[in-house]
């Protein structure tokens, strides 16, 4: 677990906070050791462990043919699919 220097903050502390809808004004102020560097930081790590992190193959044996093909597509094309619903589909009129 990271945390920031000299505190006993997270990096995962702050990305849960702006995820639940906490502005970066209030993440700063309920957080006063942090400045926006260190928001920003936190959300890059963020991003450099989905560029690199392959979760994919933990869980491609429980999606369907369309599903692959849908996050093969978001893989080529560098893009980040996140949804918890099971009828979406990108780029078709369905």
């Amino acid at each position: 677990m990271l945390n920031f220097r000299g505190t006993r903050i997270t990096v995962e502390m702050v990305i849960q906070k702006l995820s639940e809808g906490l502005s970066e004004a209030d993440t700063l102020s309920a957080y006063q050791r942090l400045c926006r560097d260190d928001i920003r930081a936190s959300l890059g790590y963020a991003v450099h462990l989905m560029m690199h992190e392959d979760v994919f193959e933990v869980v491609k044996h429980l999606l369907s043919e369309q599903d692959l093909d849908l996050i093969a597509r978001a893989h080529q094309e560098k893009r980040v699919l996140i949804t918890e619903d099971k009828d979406f589909r990108w780029g078709t009129d369905a």
